[in-house]
């Protein structure tokens, strides 16, 4: 359950080296949803530690690790960014200034798909302090947040329920008030079955690349400011929550009824 760095191009040889130590306890520490943040010289997962022998002697943690090793035999170096006030969480999504963080959060006995709560804080102080000022910008008992994304131009995204369809809001990480981007009744995103589904994801031009549809899914692109959307062309009608994007390209897993 250790977490590795590999380096192909590493003059040293490719081998991966470990980042992180084993635990005492559980088999090792569990990490999920990683983002690497390089110019920090860390990467930021979430983190689960087992404190006992049972099987809810478990905590959840939003934690850094650093890519020079130096904790891979040190839990010390590890450094917590937020408490463990919360069940369940997912990765923190870093705003483009580098300012901000955002991450969902939940707890029993709700599952994600009935209530998540969409977390904001400051990184100002997280290289010796952690999170700074969280706090819960949208979301509840009641509403299920499925994903967050900063655009490139640092408007936060975030695919809510609160219509009755999981639709794309912009979202005011200060108020917390929030408006629809495209609102139509049919899914921009879907129930978050496992930590790191992606329905949506932000292209550097600040067009958002997205899945949505009614039974049938297609891929988009939303201009979050007009909220135009344009479909991709091809055949294909059943998109994965598993989008990914480099510069103007997107990547996908897509079906249609004739080919996988």
């Amino acid at each position: 359950q250790r977490l590795y760095a590999y380096e192909p191009d590493h003059p040293d040889g490719a081998a991966p080296r470990p980042l992180t130590p084993v635990s005492d306890i559980g088999g090792g520490l569990r990490w999920v949803d990683a983002s690497v943040h390089l110019d920090r010289g860390e990467v930021w997962c979430v983190l689960e530690e087992f404190t006992g022998e049972g099987p809810t002697d478990v905590r959840r943690v939003i934690a850094a690790v650093p890519l020079d090793g130096s904790a891979a035999e040190d839990r010390g170096r590890v450094r917590e960014l937020t408490d463990d006030r919360h069940r369940f969480l997912t990765g923190p999504r870093l705003s483009p200034d580098g300012r901000r963080a955002a991450w969902l959060a939940w707890d029993h006995p709700r599952m994600p798909w009935d209530g998540t709560e969409l977390r904001v804080a400051e990184t100002a102080d997280a290289a010796t302090a952690g999170f700074t000022g969280a706090r819960t910008v949208l979301g509840g008992p009641g509403e299920a947040v499925a994903q967050a994304e900063w655009t490139a131009y640092g408007t936060l995204l975030a695919a809510t329920d609160r219509t009755g369809w999981w639709n794309v809001h912009r979202v005011d990480p200060d108020t917390g008030e929030t408006a629809p981007v495209c609102p139509r009744e049919e899914e921009f995103a879907g129930p978050l079955w496992t930590i790191g589904q992606r329905w949506f994801a932000p292209l550097d031009n600040g067009t958002v690349a997205v899945v949505h549809g009614r039974g049938t899914t297609a891929l988009g692109i939303l201009d979050p400011l007009s909220g135009e959307l344009v479909d991709a062309a091809g055949p294909w009608t059943d998109w994965a929550a598993s989008l990914a994007v480099s510069g103007t390209r997107v990547f996908g897993i897509a079906a249609s009824p004739r080919t996988g």
